[in-house]
């Protein structure tokens, strides 16, 4: 699907360059006016797909946030504990 949505939006593109953007739509040619109008809804489909998976990884880094986070009071923990072992250690002896 995507290489077809490539070479669509490539054709798109090398009807743009053809035409120039500075033309209103209505001086187009029927078909091209249908071609700029799918490109455009094709490129706002992609953009959709984008933000969507923008704020996937968005929610993904924060879940692995809060994971490091939390191995992160885990480590405090075992250091404390550690130190309270040696401090026990040093008194024992």
């Amino acid at each position: 699907m995507k290489a077809t949505r490539t070479q669509f939006l490539i054709l798109a593109l090398c009807v743009l360059a053809g035409f120039g953007l500075h033309n209103n739509a209505r001086a187009y040619d029927p078909q091209v006016s249908t071609s700029l109008k799918k490109s455009k809804d094709a490129l706002l489909a992609q953009r959709t797909e984008l933000l969507d998976a923008c704020d996937k990884r968005k929610t993904q880094i924060t879940q692995i946030e809060q994971e490091i986070d939390r191995l992160q009071g885990y480590i405090r923990d075992t250091d404390r504990t550690l130190k309270d072992i040696d401090v026990a250690l040093t008194r024992n002896n």
